[in-house]
């Protein structure tokens, strides 16, 4: 059996949503301890979602109960849960913590704030750390043995059909937020895109309040659909609010290129779902991610100048970022990773 402890598995978060896919393809019983938004959609058999108690004492109570009576079980936590880990180290139970954003959940990020030192004191007791990228992989490895620390970035379903783009059409996919920079994107669109035939930008991602999001923002909300009132672009971009994933993979396959400017990730899900459906990042540098998703040429980490449209389609035509996904984040590779980590534990074979 093996826990996983999720932030939101209701909401548009990447990181829930990512352990949710690990957790129907594992192989293994999985129970699913979800702290916030639940998640009210189909699910194998071998999956049981437990929505923690949103009252501390009635929730540690809950913990409490977990870890005493599963004490020979995997603990798998996607992002940092203070009380779990506390207790999975008082328990003395294998426990693997996944980085999920640089500037929260790394090493360095957990010494600020309340209780840092104990935070990267129960840290550094993880059995093995889970990094998105080389990035991170640096930041915690300057503080923590290095083989515990594994690099397996998120993984994507790859579709090998052919993926048809319709126009010169652009995308932005996330929760409309400053941090995710919504409002670049539609910038961008508009000084350098707009102008092209047939060219439309997609805001992929809730327009108005939804769940217990923290990120999300309505003022900024009202300040991205201001700016494209006040530009003449209401037939130009399309606000679609909160859609499914098949919704946001249509989109995808039918669009040239994502416009992705958030000041910092772990491993942006969108970025990597977009390369997998052919689609051209052009991002921001993320603190060093963004140069990593499209090292070989299969993007663009742009701060002021932009691809052409002419180099756009000829990275299209040429399948690159499409290649790169298969190589790098096919979620095949990426799972069969994380059942290493798994059936070493099991085995007894803890590095």
């Amino acid at each position: 059996m093996i826990y996983f402890f999720v932030y939101n598995l209701g909401s548009y978060g990447g990181a829930a949503q990512q352990a949710l896919k690990v957790a129907k393809e594992t192989g293994d019983n999985v129970v699913i301890c979800n702290r916030g938004s639940h998640y009210y959609g189909e699910f194998p058999d071998n999956i049981r979602i437990l929505n923690l108690n949103g009252f501390i004492v009635f929730r540690i109570f809950q913990l409490l109960k977990i870890f005493s009576l599963n004490r020979r079980h995997i603990y798998h936590f996607h992002g940092f849960f203070f009380i779990p880990i506390f207790f999975a180290f008082l328990f003395r139970v294998p426990f693997i913590i996944k980085t999920t954003l640089m500037g929260d959940d790394d090493y360095i990020s957990l010494g600020n704030g309340f209780f840092g030192f104990l935070k990267q004191f129960l840290f550094k007791r993880c059995t093995y750390n889970v990094v998105l990228s080389r990035k991170a992989k640096e930041v915690n490895g300057a503080y923590i043995p290095l083989h515990k620390i594994h690099l397996i970035p998120n993984g994507v379903y790859i579709c090998d059909k052919k993926r048809e783009k319709k126009g010169n059409q652009f995308y932005f996919c996330g929760v409309i937020c400053k941090r995710k920079n919504a409002l670049k994107s539609i910038k961008v669109f508009h000084l350098y895109y707009s102008d092209l035939p047939d060219s439309k930008l997609y805001i992929v991602g809730p327009d108005s309040k939804y769940g217990p999001s923290m990120d999300f923002d309505m003022d900024y909300v009202n300040e991205c659909k201001k700016y494209v009132d006040e530009n003449d672009l209401k037939e130009k971009v399309v606000f679609t609010g909160l859609i499914s994933g098949t919704e946001v993979n249509e989109i995808s396959s039918q669009c040239k290129a994502i416009l992705f400017f958030s000041d910092f990730e772990g491993m942006p899900n969108a970025v990597i779902e977009a390369m997998a459906n052919n689609c051209v990042p052009i991002i921001s540098s993320m603190h060093g991610v963004g140069e990593e998703l499209v090292s070989g040429g299969a993007g663009f980490v742009c701060e002021e100048n932009f691809p052409s449209i002419d180099e756009i389609d000829r990275m299209i035509y040429n399948e690159i970022p499409f290649n790169k996904a298969i190589k790098n984040y096919s979620f095949a590779i990426t799972l069969g990773k994380l059942k290493e980590l798994y059936n070493s534990i099991k085995n007894g074979v803890v590095a």
